[in-house]
């Protein structure tokens, strides 16, 4: 849960700093890194909930 809650904070800051440069050729790498942290913290975060629920429930 710890990795997820920093790929959280990390993957909109990326993006967000990838959509202020667009001029910039290191746009699209620096967007698809965002856009891959913001996915781990998703997929982190439902794996950190099921092993919870796992270990209350199972």
């Amino acid at each position: 849960m710890a990795g997820s809650l920093f790929c959280m904070f990390a993957g909109p800051i990326i993006i967000n700093s990838a959509f202020k440069n667009q001029s910039h050729p290191y746009y699209i790498p620096v967007l698809i890194v965002g856009l891959l942290i913001a996915a781990t913290a998703i997929f982190l975060g439902f794996r950190g909930i099921k092993k919870i629920m796992d270990a209350m429930f199972n």
